[in-house]
């Protein structure tokens, strides 16, 4: 049989992108000397040093910048649909993802850059929905919703990781903060149902809703902290 969608049909599309790029304002980094580093010998410790490539400077201080950035993209889907004379359904669905970096996940634990954190964020939703017209009086609608949101601080170093090291002398710290990666995980769902009578003069609405709410959140923890002096 033919099928014809018009005047029975619609839908709409859009898509949003947006981009930012920068550096911070820069910050001050407590650092060792050339003559501190040298004083290391033990063959553990100048693994370290080399693997985290640890900055110097003539004074101890080292003037440090971290980016800040964002990227993100949103997209939206809908369409309606004319299933008869009496019935008529839509749906939605959209999603926005996004990846931060600021100063404050970049220089969570030091003010050395390179063992920070991005922020990911992840929400999307649809919903559903069909009414039914029983006749000239009496209509019911059905809806159905869905939401889900992955938050996220995942680890954005640009060194191997490995412990985090802490100096004696109240140097900045180097490694990878003992709280990254953390996150939350969380979904709804939600059904509701109404139906509107006309009588006379006047009109009556009953109706029911369920709605349920799962939210994980996780954090890893590690706990190893070293601290060596001089040699």
């Amino acid at each position: 049989p033919k099928l014809d969608l018009r005047n029975r049909t619609f839908w709409h599309a859009a898509y949003e992108g947006y981009q930012q790029r920068g550096a911070s304002a820069t910050s001050i980094a407590l650092v060792p000397t050339p003559a501190q580093l040298a004083q290391v010998t033990d063959p553990t410790s100048l693994a370290i040093v080399q693997q985290y490539q640890v900055p110097t400077s003539a004074t101890g201080q080292l003037n440090t910048s971290a980016p800040s950035s964002t990227r993100a993209y949103q997209t939206s889907f809908r369409v309606d649909q004319n299933l008869g004379s009496r019935d008529t359904f839509w749906g939605r669905y959209s999603r926005y993802v996004s990846t931060d970096q600021a100063p404050a996940l970049s220089f969570i634990s030091t003010n050395i850059p390179g063992f920070g954190a991005a922020a990911a964020s992840k929400p999307e939703q649809m919903t559903l929905a069909e009414t039914h017209v029983f006749g000239a009086s009496a209509v019911n609608e059905f809806r159905f919703g869905h939401g889900r949101n992955d938050v996220g601080y995942t680890m954005d170093n640009t060194y191997p990781a490995g412990p985090r090291i802490a100096f004696s002398n109240g140097n900045d710290r180097l490694g990878i903060w003992e709280g990254y990666p953390q996150g939350r995980i969380q979904r709804t769902y939600q059904f509701t149902d109404t139906v509107s009578v006309n009588r006379a003069r006047h009109n009556f609405k009953v109706g029911g809703e369920y709605y349920f709410l799962r939210s994980i959140s996780f954090a890893r923890h590690r706990s190893r902290c070293f601290r060596r002096r001089g040699k």
